[in-house]
């Protein structure tokens, strides 16, 4: 009996004397620089973001962010290793709409859960997609290349960023929503189906803003809609499909802040309250614009966790009605 009541005492000396250092730790965060990983090459969209949230973080946090760029298999290789780091707040990840929306749709065996494997902290912005067209195919208005592919079924094309991506499933949801056949033509990147569309040798391409923008501003190809709830403000006669009589075509490319799963609850929270308070911030606020970004209102860690639960299961819906499954 002495025995088992020393052996108690103890168990719980041992846990008095942790929990207080366990307390004093995580009250004490970050204590020490933080890793973030961004999952995409530097240069891209992705990355610019990834080091203007770092930058802000910085100064919110008063420790160095050092950005990691790992690469690689649809932002998955990255995603994978902060799925695997330790749970202590000192390895973040730039979750986005490929290693947490597409990826996990069109790949069955994917090395982590984009859900389960993650404390997901705060979404950043989202970015919707544009649809735009090569001048010489002579169709102003997304009714128009509506009408002109369903009299001429088959004969029209799309370019697409490469199999499984954003792209190519914004365009199976474009024939699914429309009712219309065309041939999907994929490329190596947005830039390389980009090039194709200017070439003459696709017909119409979903971009992104900072590639799109430019070329639509100098009139080199027509902006038919986009994939967002609202109108863009920069374009205020361009509709969104929504507009255009799809109600359910609403897509975005998203980017947020996540932590591997398990991170205390209370890093979870102050992270999500300053990236919030980072994002408050007019000059980055002007610099996101400039990318096409849409800040959304703010999101709580629950919120953002529902975000992406729902995100999954819209894309895999495109996926699986498409049938893209690339495993």
């Amino acid at each position: 009996m002495k025995f088992h009541q020393t052996a108690l005492a103890v168990t719980i000396g041992l846990a008095a004397a942790f929990a207080p250092a366990a307390a004093m730790a995580q009250g004490d965060y970050p204590s020490r620089p933080i890793n973030l990983i961004v999952p995409f090459s530097p240069g891209g969209t992705t990355d610019i973001i990834g080091r203007l949230i770092a930058s802000g973080l910085e100064e919110e946090l008063g420790q160095p962010i050092a950005v990691e760029n790992r690469a690689g298999a649809g932002a998955t290789v990255g995603s994978a290793v902060a799925a695997s780091a330790d749970p202590d707040g000192y390895t973040l990840l730039l979750s986005n709409s490929a290693s947490h929306g597409v990826s996990p749709a069109v790949y069955s065996n994917l090395p982590y859960d984009p859900v389960a494997d993650f404390d997901h902290i705060a979404l950043l912005g989202q970015v919707p997609q544009y649809l735009i067209a090569r001048n010489s195919l002579g169709i102003d208005t997304i009714d128009g290349l509506i009408d002109e592919a369903r009299a001429h079924e088959g004969e029209f094309n799309i370019g697409t960023a490469g199999e499984g991506s954003m792209g190519h499933l914004a365009s199976e949801l474009l024939m699914m929503e429309a009712k219309i056949d065309m041939a999907l033509i994929p490329y190596k990147g947005t830039a390389g189906a980009t090039q194709g569309l200017l070439s003459g040798e696709v017909d119409i391409v979903f971009s992104n803003p900072p590639s799109a923008r430019p070329l639509v501003d100098a009139d080199e190809v027509k902006l038919l809609a986009t994939t967002g709830e609202k109108q863009e403000e920069a374009y205020p006669d361009v509709p969104t499909f929504r507009d255009s009589g799809m109600p359910d075509f609403v897509t975005y490319a998203w980017y947020g802040l996540s932590a591997p799963a398990g991170t205390p609850d209370e890093i979870v929270q102050k992270l999500n309250e300053s990236v919030l308070n980072v994002l408050e911030d007019e000059e980055l606020q002007g610099r996101l614009r400039e990318l096409g970004v849409t800040i959304p209102p703010p999101y709580s860690p629950q919120e953002f966790t529902d975000f992406v639960e729902r995100n999954v299961k819209s894309f895999s819906a495109i996926a699986d009605a498409a049938g893209i499954h690339l495993d």
